[in-house]
């Protein structure tokens, strides 16, 4: 009982220095508050607090723990300190930019958006034959976060902007309901329920008293078809081994205790194979370094990001489950700090601190720099509604800055490019015609 109190107060320290520290001012700043206060409350608070109320449910907690949440903590804390230190994101001249674009660009990203996730969602259904990794390599992964973000980035403007009326609100309307549309088959929870209440808290201008009912609604609709919900990813999944899986079914009560504790005892897990084993040494961070390198160059014997052993199941959430579960296909959330601790011990935890601020503040000035005036690069590298990473460990970031950050900025560069292009000529034109 002591540990579990003691949890909760770091996570409350946590939670209140995140609101001090963090405004959401703009749509960047509302998804940066979103994704690091919602761990906190979904993956610690509740976990915790079920705890108090049924001790004796899931499995014991001891020291270990706590020490998760104080390696949690000083990484987070630290981390956010640099960041509003040295962030330019409150400056009025970033602030200036949150009102919308002309009504033309946001009609043509919503139609490309709406596009892209129809397309994923006929991919995912199989009712045409598409591999869109291979049909949009290497950006593919960069669409996926980038496509999710941005029908929720147009509402926000819509609800602040009275500027935008007719086709367009038509089209943001369209592509959020696209956007759901492409993940209810995939049963992915995260991925509905996330931008629900980032809609909900973050862009909708209603009272609290109206947020928290339609809270309570929704919760207990969404309690009603959970089981049925979770059953689309085993029934409609494209991959044949894991579409031929028994599906177990549970009720929604024994899924929310399953699922909101699994964070602190796989945390836990974690901190056990550290305090009883060395540490793994380099071969993670190695393995993630060569992500940038295309399997064929390789003689396809690509090693898998992050892996001690070169495969799938070397990655530490895996290692940590069949640690804990002896089920080691599983891959949970957990608190990422733990990640350079089990790599490379303490001093290299420090270390990442240090290189993790560094660049998650150089991908947020090179996307502004570059004409990302939403920072959606910065946006799209956090892997928004799924794991929904922050200031990660370095291990995971070099992952995000391959598959997203770097074809991001690709994207941003020859788009200016072609706009810079596309002003001369026509300035060229006016000039001829002038004469």
């Amino acid at each position: 009982m002591f540990i579990v109190i003691s949890c909760l107060i770091i996570s409350i320290l946590q939670l209140t220095l995140i609101n001090i520290i963090v405004k959401p001012r703009s749509f960047y700043l509302c998804i940066f508050h979103f994704f690091l206060i919602y761990p906190v409350i979904f993956n610690q608070l509740v976990p915790l607090f079920l705890k108090l109320i049924t001790p004796a449910v899931g499995m014991e907690i001891g020291i270990e723990l706590a020490q998760a949440y104080v390696i949690n903590f000083i990484y987070i804390l630290v981390c956010l300190i640099f960041w509003r230190i040295f962030t330019s994101v409150y400056t009025k001249g970033y602030l200036s930019q949150q009102f919308a674009p002309p009504n033309r660009t946001i009609c043509l990203i919503s139609i490309v958006s709406i596009l892209y996730n129809l397309f994923k969602l006929v991919a995912y259904l199989r009712i045409v034959e598409l591999d869109l990794d291979a049909l949009f390599f290497p950006f593919n992964t960069f669409f996926v976060n980038v496509f999710k973000v941005v029908p929720f980035l147009f509402l926000f403007l819509l609800y602040k902007n009275k500027n935008i009326i007719g086709l367009t609100k038509f089209l943001i309307y369209i592509s959020v309901l696209t956007y759901f549309a492409s993940i209810i088959p995939t049963g992915h929870r995260s991925s509905l329920i996330l931008p629900g209440i980032l809609m909900l808290f973050y862009i909708l201008n209603i009272s609290i008293y109206k947020k928290i009912t339609y809270s309570v609604i929704c919760l207990i609709l969404f309690a009603q078809v959970a089981d049925i919900y979770k059953s689309f990813r085993i029934i409609l999944s494209a991959d044949e081994s894991f579409r031929s899986q028994e599906y177990y079914s549970s009720s929604f009560i024994d899924e929310v205790y399953f699922r909101l504790s699994v964070n602190n005892e796989v945390s836990a897990g974690i901190v056990e194979i550290i305090n009883t084993n060395k540490p793994v040494g380099i071969e993670p961070l190695r393995s993630s370094l060569f992500a940038i390198i295309p399997s064929s160059y390789l003689d396809n014997e690509k090693s898998w990001p992050g892996s001690i052993d070169g495969t799938e199941f070397g990655v530490l959430p895996r290692i940590a489950h069949e640690y804990l579960y002896q089920a080691g296909q599983n891959m949970s959330e957990y608190m990422y700090p733990l990640h350079p601790v089990w790599e490379l011990g303490y001093i290299y935890y420090f270390i990442n601190m240090l290189l993790s601020i560094i660049i998650f503040l150089l991908i947020e000035k090179i996307s502004f720099f570059i004409g990302d005036r939403k920072l959606l690069i910065a946006i799209s590298s956090m892997l928004p509604f799924s794991y929904s990473y922050t200031f990660t460990p370095i291990v995971l970031l070099l992952q995000q800055i391959t598959y997203v950050a770097i074809p991001g900025i690709l994207i941003f560069v020859c788009y200016g490019i072609i706009c810079k292009l596309n002003k001369i000529l026509f300035l060229n034109v006016d000039q001829k015609i002038s004469q």
